[in-house]
């Protein structure tokens, strides 16, 4: 199967050849294990070894040995607080949510290198890696169990490792040219990768390569974004793009569950674009019969469906191995046809609890347009929505409990999916999403 175009913007393209990968671990929304530093996928899996793994999750975080944060300034107040009850349970989500990456790149490979090598320990460092055990059923996630005749609407707020970053050496259109890079032929489209800008004016793009060659990759932009200011020297990050094969490796699945992904059509209540069937050893084209589908890929900060469509058996233990997100995303909110309302399958990308008013949304949104969600806690297929929420100018309104102001009360869960309606009157704009986990500028 093709990979595929992100939400908004899928179109067709020649079907990469499916490749059979070593079984691997993976990793969703809830709590977030993190661990030592990570260089490869094949030590990813060491991330659910118990030997390995001491518990530090996002949402609830336990340290189990004095002093391992160290003295870093930033993480000096957090460090006293764990050193005078080290079994304490904190809950990042009520705390200033900046300072994590200094906690999470001291934590991450001291909570094992500080047994190892106690006299080296405190010099590490590495980008935040973990993995999420969630349950759909839970208020703190909305991934990681689908009851029987259930859908549920989520996203993957996590991200495959890094396999080539540096630098732009230049732009022309969706053509980038990388510095130092040597790739050899297919490297970065046998299997579905990413190009990504990780800093300068374009941080956050982040696009399918369809095409490269040993120096320079051509990209499919989603509708909407642009490499417009892309510059000599911004950052670029080259990784693999999550596959749905990837994504439900060790999950149980029951025969028959399918995956429905949106987004590539004008208009409103969006007819399905890709449907995939598992069949108990692939998932399936449901919609082109084109046969197995495993390479489909599903892009950070798009909003799909998982339906188990059995009435006995649960889909279970979707657990998702990743990176956790250390810049920007871009999400585009644009109209496919500007007079007509748009429909766009999205999520935020942080893997921890948002309040709406945090996530910059707002900055993106025009009077009139509304936020559709449903409650991945109840059970049944087609839910109707649990949330209707219209901006006014200034907050987002509930439209359904006439409630009132929710832009400070109303909280995004990691690994959930939304719609987001655009009016035919509004200009496309991008939601620069910034979760408040990361560093202040």
């Amino acid at each position: 199967m093709t990979p595929v175009l992100p939400a908004n913007h899928r179109r067709s393209h020649p079907s990469p050849p499916e490749n059979p990968t070593p079984p691997r671990r993976q990793f969703l929304a809830g709590n977030v294990h993190l661990n030592r530093s990570i260089s490869n996928e094949s030590s990813i899996s060491q991330l659910l070894q118990p030997t390995h793994c001491k518990t530090l999750a996002f949402g609830t975080v336990q340290v189990h040995k004095e002093g391992v944060l160290g003295a870093n300034s930033r993480t000096k107040q957090i460090r006293k607080d764990f050193i005078a009850n080290p079994s304490q349970t904190l809950h990042l989500e009520s705390m200033n949510a900046r300072v994590l990456p200094s906690l999470c790149r001291l934590a991450l490979p001291v909570l094992v290198a500080a047994a190892l090598h106690p006299a080296s320990a405190q010099n590490a460092t590495t980008i935040p890696v973990g993995y999420i055990l969630a349950n759909s059923q839970n208020s703190t996630s909305s991934i990681g169990t689908v009851p029987p005749d259930t859908d549920v609407d989520i996203s993957l707020p996590l991200k495959r490792p890094v396999v080539f970053a540096s630098a732009v050496d230049s732009v022309s259109g969706s053509a980038v040219t990388v510095q130092n890079a040597t790739f050899a032929a297919n490297q970065l489209t046998t299997t579905p990768h990413l190009l990504e800008i990780a800093s300068g004016s374009g941080e956050g793009v982040s696009a399918l390569i369809s095409s490269h060659n040993a120096t320079t990759c051509t990209v499919d932009l989603p509708n909407g974004l642009t490499l417009n200011g892309v510059v000599n020297g911004d950052s670029v990050r080259i990784r693999k793009a999550w596959t749905v094969g990837d994504f439900f490796t060790n999950a149980t699945v029951p025969v028959g569950t399918l995956v429905l992904i949106s987004g590539g059509a004008a208009g409103i209540n969006l007819p399905v674009d890709i449907l995939l069937e598992w069949d108990g050893a692939d998932w399936q084209d449901a919609i082109g019969g084109s046969g197995p589908a495993n390479n489909t890929v599903i892009y950070h900060g798009e909003n799909f469906t998982v339906r188990n469509i059995s009435t006995v058996e649960t889909l279970s233990n979707m657990i998702l191995v990743g990176e956790v997100p250390s810049y920007k995303f871009k999400a585009p909110l644009a109209n496919l046809n500007p007079s007509n309302d748009q429909d766009i399958p999205i999520a935020y990308v942080s893997p921890v609890p948002e309040i709406l008013g945090n996530s910059s949304i707002s900055a993106s949104a025009q009077p009139g347009d509304l936020l559709l969600v449903k409650d991945n806690s109840t059970t049944g297929q087609n839910k109707p929505l649990s949330a209707l929420l219209e901006f006014d100018g200034v907050d987002w309104q509930d439209a359904i409990g006439g409630s009132g102001p929710v832009t400070d009360t109303f909280v995004i869960l990691p690994g959930s999916g939304m719609t987001y309606r655009r009016l035919a009157t509004a200009n496309g704009t991008v939601w620069d999403q910034e979760p408040t986990y990361l560093p202040l500028p």
